[in-house]
């Protein structure tokens, strides 16, 4: 059992860390005059895809270095 306590504590961490940035993202996208939720519904107003990209490519390496920052204190669980 000593094994899977590790396992269920880094399993909690990355489920209370995803639930925060998705709590991030929505909180920006309703409700934002600036930012990356504003420059989305801005660009989905007048059909600019090439931007709703970018910025959905910056959300995406903003998790990722997230969740590498995360597992720094977790060399046991590493990134693969």
């Amino acid at each position: 059992m000593g094994h899977r306590e590790p396992f269920v504590a880094r399993l909690y961490t990355d489920f209370a860390l995803g639930v925060a940035w998705l709590a991030l993202v929505v909180a920006e996208q309703v409700n934002s005059n600036a930012g990356l939720g504003f420059m989305i519904s801005q660009a989905t107003q007048f059909l600019r895809n090439d931007v709703i990209l970018v910025a959905l490519a910056v959300y995406a390496v903003l998790g990722l270095i997230t969740d590498g920052l995360v597992r720094l204190p977790h060399p046991r669980y590493p990134l693969t």
